[in-house]
């Protein structure tokens, strides 16, 4: 067997480096005449319009060992983005370039399915090549696009590329051991495969300092123990459903999210252990920890 050349061995070991190291985060303000998915979750931000019928999703960056670009130009990445493959045949996109603060390069690519679909998707390269992100706007016609095209433009010129939510690793320092719990509501979760929605359970984590996680399913800690869950790492991971808590005059103030936070205040949990949160009543669950 014979060994890599020394420019393979290099390349090699670049990807292996950034497949091991967190990558930063896509951060955005409060997009105008979208509305935030509760499908949202790690994989993906999603938003739909109220103007038009027409999606944006945000899929966060990933390690890639191939030039970016290339690959842009060749396969768009579709098997990146499961929600977002074209019915149909596409016709040639016509691509462009921009840039973005903290980005090697920023390729744009607008095309049309065979359904009548309007696509513009972004490629956002960083690490010299070696990671990239996708940005999706789906409308389901040419005009509906240019409805949702300023507000898209200002979701980008909002864009950031952010090492990491630090505010979020960190409580209020508030006493809140009245709230702290699991809370739990069956709920029916979206999927990333069209067509593929199961029901679940839905989760708020709130700490004993004032931090807050949420999620389906069950919040993983070391031997289910949730006294250990790990707050920041979950908000590095997952910014968009982390954040932190309070409890002012009698009402529960969550903020959830990176870098421009939404707040939502709410009643206290009742003496049955309920809060409603979003128009889901969750209830308390009796289990280790937090």
């Amino acid at each position: 067997m014979t060994g890599m050349t020394g420019t393979r061995a290099l390349t090699f070991s670049l990807a292996i480096a950034l497949q091991a190291s967190p990558l930063p985060n896509l951060t955005i303000e409060p997009p105008e005449g979208f509305y935030r998915s509760a499908a949202s979750d790690a994989k993906v931000q999603w938003f739909d319009s109220f103007i038009v019928n027409a999606t944006m999703r945000i899929y966060p960056f990933r390690a890639v060992t191939a030039d970016p670009i290339a690959t842009f130009q060749q396969t768009l990445f579709l098997d990146w983005t499961p929600l977002d493959v074209p019915m149909g045949r596409i016709g040639q996109p016509a691509f462009d370039k921009t840039t973005m603060a903290g980005a090697d390069a920023v390729v744009s690519a607008r095309y049309f399915d065979s359904n009548g679909r309007s696509h513009l998707r972004l490629l956002i390269v960083i690490n010299r090549g070696g990671a990239a992100a996708i940005v999706h706007l789906r409308a389901e016609t040419a005009s509906g696009l240019e409805q949702v095209l300023p507000s898209f433009r200002k979701v980008l010129s909002t864009m950031k590329i952010s090492g990491g939510p630090g505010r979020l690793s960190v409580g209020t320092g508030a006493d809140t051991r009245a709230v702290a719990g699991l809370y739990m509501v069956p709920r029916m979760k979206l999927s990333t495969v069209p067509g593929g929605s199961t029901m679940s359970t839905y989760f708020y984590l709130f700490s004993a300092d004032g931090r807050v996680y949420r999620g389906y399913g069950l919040p993983s800690a070391p031997n289910g123990d949730l006294s250990r869950f790990d707050y920041a790492a979950a908000a590095q991971s997952d910014p968009e459903n982390a954040g932190t808590f309070a409890i002012r005059a009698g009402q529960l103030v969550i903020q959830m999210g990176w870098q421009h936070a939404y707040t939502i205040t709410t009643g206290v949990p009742d003496a049955a252990g309920r809060v409603t949160i979003e128009n889901s009543t969750l209830t308390r669950q009796a289990v280790k920890g937090p």
